[in-house]
Order: structure tokens, then C-alpha cells, then sequence
């Protein structure tokens, strides 16, 4: 099979995927997590997925505890203090007098004030810290419900991320192509809900694949049989990104076709536009037979015991 024309954008590398059956709003919302977050959803298939640690107000620690330690250091001045005695000349008219007066005056109401200090950067500490379980906690269920909803291509074995890539080029093509910008065939309206359908199914069944390929947690060999069943789905999975690939081309040839029937300086005739609009609706005899094979695929591998 020739190669698909390049649909503008680099399609070689595949991209995640998200369900399009939500809403628009938490589509979005997954994306924006896709964006700012792309670690969170970038693990193996048989790796444990990262968890969201809050990193709210850590910026802030070096200087809560040094106000701590400062507080600290004031509430044992007195007793420092006490414990050094009078170092100098004392006395009601002496000038060291007054001085040490005042500094003795001074320790003490630092004395007094830094428990609290203390005690009010142990409660911002203790605040942050509950801050940030709290976001975390709430970031991950964000997560978890995100991940149900996303197929990210570093789950994917390299086989299954190739097939991944071959199906999004393929429906890239069909996305970018005149029959389907002008609805040559009246066929848009079905290709803009069909074709997420169906690659969500395909990144879903991809997805699953990888993680049943991994194997269980013993390492060993997987049985014979468990493999047979494996090289069936992704053979099943295969054969609907083929229809995909198909329909892609009858498209691009329906826009070779549209482009070379047009004559310079006027409509083609009706004859030829007729044509045109034929050629463009047999592209989806490839889609009918996609959808028979997603129905043949639906059903159990055969035992690998039977007949």
C-alpha cells in the first residue's frame, strides 16, 4: 500500500487520545491536565501511574523555619541570661547601666513573644502541610477519573503505538482533505462522529493489549494459548486500521480526481460532477466494511482448545 499523503502535521509520532464521548468541558479539561502535566500520564503499561504531589507554599519553608528557629532562640534568651549573670558595670546613674537595662528589657519581651512565634510558624507549617494533602488528594481523583478517559501512547507497546500512529495519519488524511471540507459525498457529518469513535476504540483496545502483554507479576513465559489470543486482537485491531487506511486513500484519490476534473476556466460538466460525487460516496463502502470487522472483532477469540 502507498504511502498516505502527509496531512500537514507530523503524524509519524502518535498522540494521546481521550474519549469522545465526554463533554466538551472535561475534554478540555483532560487536555489542559495532557499539557501542564504530560509525566503524570507518560508511564509503561506495566509501571504503577505517578501520583500528584501538591507543591503549594514550599517556597515559602526556608523562611518559616527560620522565623521558628528565631522564636526559639528568643524564648531561651531569659533563661541564657539568668544563667550568665551580670557581665559589666550595673547601676541606677552608670551609662552600661542603662544600656544593659535596656537589653535586658528587650530579651525578656522577646522571651515572652517567641512562643508565639514558635507555635505560629508550627501552625503554618501544619497548615501548609494540610494544604497540600488536600490538593493532592483532590488532584488524584481528577487523575484517576482523567486516566479512564486517556489513552497516552507511552502505555502502548512499539507495535500497538504503531498501529496507533497509522490509524490518527489516516483519519488526519481524511480530516484534511477537500472531499471532506466541502462534503463532496455528504458524508462529513458521519466522518466527524465516526472517525473519534472509532480511533478511541482502536487506542482502547491498543491499550489493553499492552497491559495483557506485559504479563503477570511472575516473569515467565506467557502460555500458548494466552499468546494466541493476544496475536488476535492485534491482528483484529489491524485489519480496522487497514479499512481506515483504505478509506483515506479513496479519499485522497476522490481529491486527485476533483482537482484534475476541474477545468481552468469553469465548472466541470455535469456529467463529470456526477462522476465526482459517486466516486467520493463509494469511499464509504471502506467504512462499511470497518464497522463489519469491528463487529467480527467484538467477538471472543476461539478456544485454543477446540477443533
Amino acid at each position: 500500500m502507498t504511502e498516505l499523503p502527509a496531512p500537514g502535521r507530523d503524524t509519524t509520532v502518535p498522540r494521546p487520545v481521550i474519549d469522545p464521548g465526554l463533554p466538551a468541558r472535561d475534554r478540555t479539561r483532560i487536555d489542559r491536565i495532557l499539557t501542564g502535566y504530560p509525566h503524570l500520564f507518560a508511564h509503561p503499561a506495566d509501571a504503577e501511574p505517578p501520583r500528584y504531589t501538591s507543591g503549594v507554599a514550599v517556597g515559602s519553608l526556608p523562611g518559616v523555619v527560620a522565623t521558628a528557629g528565631a522564636g526559639g532562640v528568643a524564648a531561651l534568651l531569659p533563661g541564657l541570661v539568668d544563667q550568665a549573670g551580670p557581665s559589666g558595670p550595673t547601676g541606677p546613674t552608670g551609662l552600661m547601666g542603662s544600656v544593659g537595662e535596656a537589653v535586658l528589657r528587650a530579651v525578656e519581651w522577646a522571651g515572652g513573644a517567641g512562643p508565639f512565634v514558635l507555635a505560629g510558624a508550627g501552625a503554618y507549617v501544619a497548615g501548609i502541610l494540610a494544604v497540600r494533602y488536600g490538593r493532592s488528594r483532590a488532584a488524584n481523583r481528577t487523575l484517576a477519573q482523567a486516566r479512564a478517559h486517556c489513552v497516552h501512547p507511552a502505555a502502548l507497546t512499539p507495535e500497538a503505538a504503531g498501529l496507533l500512529a497509522r490509524a490518527q495519519r489516516a483519519i488526519a488524511t481524511v480530516t484534511a482533505s477537500r472531499t471532506h471540507r466541502s462534503d463532496l459525498a455528504g458524508l462529513r457529518p458521519y466522518d466527524d462522529l465516526h472517525l473519534p469513535a472509532e480511533e478511541w476504540e482502536i487506542a482502547r483496545t491498543l491499550q489493553a493489549h499492552s497491559r495483557l502483554s506485559a504479563g503477570p507479576a511472575d516473569p515467565g513465559p506467557v502460555p500458548a494459548e494466552e499468546q494466541r489470543a493476544l496475536d488476535e486482537v492485534l491482528a483484529g485491531t489491524e485489519r480496522r486500521v487497514r479499512a481506515l487506511e483504505s478509506y483515506a486513500h479513496r479519499v485522497a484519490a476522490t481529491d486527485r480526481a476533483t482537482i484534475t476534473a476541474e477545468p481552468p476556466d469553469g465548472e466541470p460538466s455535469p456529467r463529470r460532477e456526477q462522476l465526482l460525487h459517486l466516486l467520493a460516496r463509494t469511499a464509504a463502502d471502506d467504512l462499511a466494511a470497518a464497522e463489519t470487522l469491528a463487529l467480527a472483532d467484538r467477538l471472543p477469540p476461539p478456544d485454543p482448545a477446540g477443533p
